[in-house]
Order: C-alpha cells, then sequence, then structure tokens
C-alpha cells in the first residue's frame, strides 16, 4: 500500500513537471518512466547493500553470534537481548539449549530464545526495503510499458500491445544483468577478505527476490491489458480502466472471466512442474 502511495505521488510529481511544464512527447515520457523505473531498482540494490553493511561498513561483525532475546510477541520488548546469567537454562549449565524462560524486573515469566539476532535483524529490515522499493519499480515498469503500448504505433491491434511487454522484459532483464554483476562483486571482495560473505548473500536473497517480483507484476500487468484489448476492443489506460462511456457486454465479462480461470490453471500446471523438476534433483 506504500509503495502505490509513493509511487502515484512520485509519477504525478514527475508528469506534470515533463508533460504540463516541458511538454514533452509521449514517446520520451515512456522513456523517462523506464528510467524512473530503474531508479528504484539501483536505490533497492543501495538500500540493501547498505542495510546489511556489505557497502559503507568498516567494522565488520559477527553475523553467527547468537544472544538471548525475548521471544514473546506481545510484549512491547520482544526480540530485546537479555543478559544470559539471567535465563534459567543458562544457570542450569545447559549449553545446547536454544530455548528457555526469565523472569523479568516484575517477577513474570518470560519465554526466550537463543539466535543470531544481528543477523536476522539486517536480513529483516532488508527485506523491507527490497519489498517497497521493488513494488515501486514494478509499478513503474507497468507506467512504462503501458504507456507504450497506448502509442499509436502500438494500440493498433492487441498483437502489437506485446510488443512492448517484450520490450520492457528486455529492458528490465539488461538492469537485472547489471545488478547480478555488481553482487557477484561483493561476493568476490568477501572471499578475497577471507570473510564468510553473509552479508553479501543476504543481498543476494533479497535483491534477487524483489528482481522476480518487479518483472511478475509488470508482464503480468501489461499482458493482461492485451487480453483485455483483444476481448473487448477497448485498450485500458495506464491504471487498467476503460473509458467511462464503455460498457462491457456479458459475454465479454464471461470471456474475461474464463481467461482469468483459464491463466490460474496454467499458473497451478506451471507450479506443479518446478515442484516436480525440483524433487526429481
Amino acid at each position: 500500500f506504500m509503495a502505490v502511495l509513493f509511487f502515484q505521488g512520485f509519477n504525478h510529481v514527475l508528469r506534470a513537471s515533463l508533460v504540463g511544464h516541458f511538454g514533452i512527447s509521449t514517446l520520451m515520457l515512456v522513456l523517462v518512466q523506464y528510467l524512473h523505473c530503474f531508479a528504484y531498482v539501483v536505490g533497492m540494490l543501495l538500500a540493501v547493500a547498505i542495510t546489511v553493511g556489505a557497502v559503507c561498513e568498516k567494522d565488520v561483525p559477527d553475523l553467527d553470534k547468537e544472544e538471548w532475546t525475548i521471544a514473546d510477541a506481545m510484549l512491547y520488548n520482544f526480540e530485546a537481548a537479555v543478559k544470559a546469567e539471567d535465563v534459567r537454562a543458562v544457570r542450569r549449565g545447559e549449553t545446547t539449549a536454544k530455548k528457555s524462560i526469565m523472569f523479568d524486573k516484575w517477577g513474570l515469566e518470560v519465554a526466550v530464545v537463543k539466535k543470531p539476532l544481528e543477523y536476522e535483524k539486517r536480513n529483516r529490515r532488508s527485506q523491507a526495503w527490497s519489498t517497497l522499493l521493488s513494488h515501486m519499480a514494478g509499478f513503474a515498469a507497468i507506467a512504462a510499458g503501458g504507456g507504450l503500448q497506448r502509442t499509436e504505433l502500438f494500440r493498433r491491434n492487441p498483437l502489437m500491445t506485446l510488443i512492448p511487454v517484450a520490450i520492457t522484459i528486455a529492458m528490465l532483464l539488461v538492469v537485472f544483468q547489471l545488478s547480478r554483476f555488481i553482487r557477484a562483486q561483493m561476493k568476490a571482495q568477501a572471499a578475497r577478505a577471507n570473510r564468510k560473505g553473509r552479508r553479501a548473500g543476504i543481498v543476494h536473497a533479497r535483491v534477487s527476490e524483489a528482481e522476480d517480483d518487479i518483472l511478475s507484476l509488470a508482464v503480468s500487468f501489461l499482458t493482461t491489458q492485451t487480453i483485455r484489448f483483444a476481448i473487448t476492443g477497448e485498450l485500458p489506460n495506464a491504471e487498467g480502466l476503460e473509458p467511462l462511456n464503455f460498457h462491457f457486454k456479458w459475454s465479454q465479462v464471461f470471456t474475461l472471466m474464463g481467461a482469468g480461470l483459464g491463466l490460474l490453471v496454467f499458473a497451478a500446471m506451471l507450479t506443479r512442474i518446478r515442484l516436480g523438476l525440483s524433487n526429481n534433483g
């Protein structure tokens, strides 16, 4: 939800400035919106890398260090570190224990757990940044691809509107390859410094997952636009809306529902095939 609000605000300012003030052409606006998308991808990579400490951090932390922390999510100090000597398992000499209890300053029994606190904290924060910025990048890719679909060159028929989908995929993959190269350099730098590369590993995991989200958002929306155009004869705008005076026929409604059901079955089949291939090694 925050990604939608942030993107809509930034995109409105961008369009108002470039179209309203400078009067740039539609194709130039599409190019700017692609750059807008790429800015979010680069920002996501930087935000994740800085959050986990893969860049701009001189002191290398021990991310494998485990600490006893509050395990009750209903408490205000959830995941706060506690002194080991206050944990019952430690006092009993249970060196392999991962779960135990302690008594807080009010004498209440509190569940505690031993885990790599710093690693999980960095992993969680990096996931928050990657989710926010990847969705904003996905919306920007939709705006760019949708704008390209609506140009006179591509809106002639549904097949032509698939070309902007392919263009969007190609441009995103180029940026993702650059991102992959940078992440590989982070891992190589960690290896040269005789480090485990845990921070570079977090960056790779978070950014790879975010790139899948960006591509999925953009391709699914733009392809749906084409399907709706083929069924109704009216290409929706970049927000997925038909003109106010457009009225659906019942046959179009049921055809759209059938197309959605067919895509659902197709997605389920692909998932099953992928799981089967994974299980077979």
